[in-house]
């Protein structure tokens, strides 16, 4: 049996600190989910739940949403597909260029990391007293828009 092993955190800890620490803390979260509820690895998960939510797309795509290395990405691809997870086929207006979709198995996978990853998140969230967790919303979304805009001006 895997065990998490979380390191209290100091109680002086500044913002950014702390930001640095549940972010690692719920990564760590979020891959014991996968491995206990759903047996399958990151990458894989990672395009599969990237192909759920943003639908058909190439595999330039697939690395620039995941950030995963192209190579992870394109050897993901093909075992997801051996699998019958996605499917292959070539784009309409350049037959050179591959387009990747979800299989209804693989529909179906995805659906079940959504569900998997959503109840971490929301038996994290359980921990938080119901008087608390108004504000959580707003500052966890202008939170998220601040790491896109980041991410953004990175390139």
């Amino acid at each position: 049996m895997t065990t998490i092993r979380s390191a209290e955190p100091k109680k002086d800890l500044d913002d950014a600190r702390l930001l640095r620490e549940l972010t690692r803390t719920v990564a760590r979260l979020q891959r014991y989910s996968l491995r206990v509820c759903s047996g399958i690895g990151v990458a894989q998960c990672h395009v599969l739940t990237t192909l759920h939510d943003h639908g058909e797309m190439g595999l330039a795509e697939v690395v620039q949403r995941t950030r995963l290395d192209k190579a992870w990405v394109s050897r993901t691809v093909s075992a997801l597909e051996a699998e019958g997870m996605l499917r292959r086929r070539p784009a309409e207006i350049d037959r050179r260029l591959i387009r990747l979709s979800l299989s209804a198995k693989g529909r179906a996978r995805a659906a079940e990391l959504d569900q998997a990853l959503d109840g971490e998140a929301q038996r994290l969230l359980d921990h938080i007293p119901h008087r608390h967790r108004k504000p959580i919303g707003p500052a966890l979304k202008r939170l998220y828009d601040a790491a896109v805009e980041t991410e953004r001006n990175r390139g």
